[in-house]
């Protein structure tokens, strides 16, 4: 198997720019805050899987937060 990793050094600057693109067509990409928790994992295992539900609710156990969410229309979508 090949070598899997990935250098994230210069993420940040990708990724505000992805993010800029994505508020001009009403999606909003942020962390999620704790009380959105059980929400959030509820919508991961209905669109994904048990296992990325647990991963979801792990990655919102981080500190800081590890993982982001997608709304547009106060709607999560991804």
């Amino acid at each position: 198997m090949p070598d899997m990793l990935v250098k994230l050094y210069n993420l940040a600057d990708d990724l505000r720019g992805f993010v800029a693109a994505q508020a001009v067509i009403g999606v909003t990409i942020r962390k999620p805050i704790g009380p959105e928790r059980h929400v959030l994992v509820a919508w991961v295992k209905q669109h994904f899987s048990d296992a990325w539900a647990s991963e979801t609710d792990q990655a919102m156990s981080n500190h800081p937060i590890s993982c982001f969410v997608a709304v547009q229309n106060q709607q999560i979508i991804g």
